[in-house]
């Protein structure tokens, strides 16, 4: 049977978040101030669905970054779709531990994000000998987290 990824929500700092892998959703064609030299070597422009992951290095706590481009104003569901997507290339980057910083506006949007980690870090191992790495919790960075767990 497959054990279900933990979520919980901080208000951390991405680049001081405890996790082996951090996903960072970079809006539009704009570029984070912190990633900016990396993702311009990576090649990263921003494009639909364009997905870099990098090597941390001093830059965070987290030994890999995996950038997701996000779309100016995202739907729910392509919120979802792109958290999952960014959640499978951690587990692609042997993350057990994952933080997702994906800034999100309202409640319905932390939920969307959640919703998508789940999705994404789901795998259904039953039948398998050697099961593939999976993740073991996902943390949503928000500056909204005390006020979406109440």
């Amino acid at each position: 049977m497959t054990a279900m990824v933990s979520i919980s929500l901080s208000r951390s700092e991405p680049a001081n978040a405890r996790a082996d892998v951090l996903v960072v959703g970079i809006p539009g064609t704009s570029s984070n101030d912190l990633f900016t030299a990396q993702l311009d070597a990576m090649g990263f422009k921003g494009e639909a669905d364009q997905i870099v992951t990098f090597p941390a290095g001093d830059l965070a706590r987290a030994r890999a970054v995996v950038a997701v481009a996000l779309p100016k104003e995202p739907t729910h569901e392509q919120l979802r779709r792109l958290a999952g997507s960014g959640v499978r290339a951690a587990i692609t980057a042997k993350a057990s531990t994952i933080a997702l910083a994906f800034e999100p506006a309202d409640a319905e949007e932390i939920q969307a994000v959640a919703e998508g980690a789940l999705l994404g870090a789901y795998a259904f191992t039953t039948y398998k000998t050697k099961p593939n790495g999976a993740a073991k919790s996902v943390t949503l960075l928000t500056s909204l987290a005390r006020q979406a767990a109440a």
